[in-house]
């Protein structure tokens, strides 16, 4: 569908395509897995401290991202003044982005996995200066940015383990094994790190089933992040 897309959250680094795009992130690597359209997402890491001053680099640097995006839709937009309003977690961006999306007049759905599903028909424009205007009033807490810790590393190996493995094989996924701690520690971020969602069986075939599976079956550990 022309001008539908979706913005999707997880841990990544991104491949820009026209249409519809899902975003999933593992580690630092942000892969976007394309369906038929566009999108981008918040970053998702952590960091120590959170930063609190608007002229923080980080705010700093998601505002200056999001309004190259405006840019690319069209080169003669006069960038708005827009003042922060408060860093937010990765759990709440979403639906702290869609209720601010709704303020400015477009209609948008927050996806279980913490992404943005929205439809802006032949306002392409418009809405890329929408999002600018809302994820530099909300920007991402700059502690999600940062690198994962080993510790934070062994934790959601652990749980990709005991858990995410089991259960993304009962939603009737073929999951690779992991490999050993030290390996999965050394290649994480990298074109080798283990991704439980490289199903050979295409499984993951719709939006509709991978927001049945990211519902089901949370890529994070609750608390990953502090």
């Amino acid at each position: 569908m022309v001008g539908t897309q979706e913005w999707r959250t997880h841990r990544c680094a991104a491949r820009a395509t026209s249409g519809r795009r899902r975003t999933v992130l593992f580690g630092l690597v942000l892969v976007a897995v394309v369906l038929s359209g566009c999108a981008v997402t918040p970053p998702g890491t952590r960091a120590t401290t959170p930063a609190s001053e608007p002229d923080d680099y980080s705010w700093k640097a998601q505002s200056d991202a999001a309004w190259e995006r405006v840019l690319d839709v069209d080169a003669d937009a006069e960038r708005p003044d827009v003042a922060m309003e408060r860093f937010v977690g990765n759990e709440e961006w979403a639906t702290t982005v869609v209720a601010c999306l709704s303020e400015e007049g477009f209609d948008a759905e927050a996806k279980p996995d913490g992404g943005i599903f929205y439809d802006y028909g032949s306002q392409r424009a418009a809405y890329a200066m929408a999002l600018y205007v809302c994820t530099t009033k909300y920007p991402v807490d700059p502690r999600y940015l940062q690198p994962l810790t080993d510790e934070q590393l062994a934790e959601l190996y652990a749980y990709s383990s005991q858990t995410l493995k089991p259960c993304l094989e009962a939603q009737g996924l073929v999951v690779p094994d992991l490999p050993s701690l030290q390996v999965y520690l050394d290649a994480h971020g990298g074109v080798e790190a283990w991704n439980p969602y490289a199903d050979p069986t295409h499984a993951i075939d719709s939006s509709e089933k991978w927001d049945e599976i990211s519902a089901n079956c949370p890529p994070y550990p609750p608390g990953l992040y502090g």
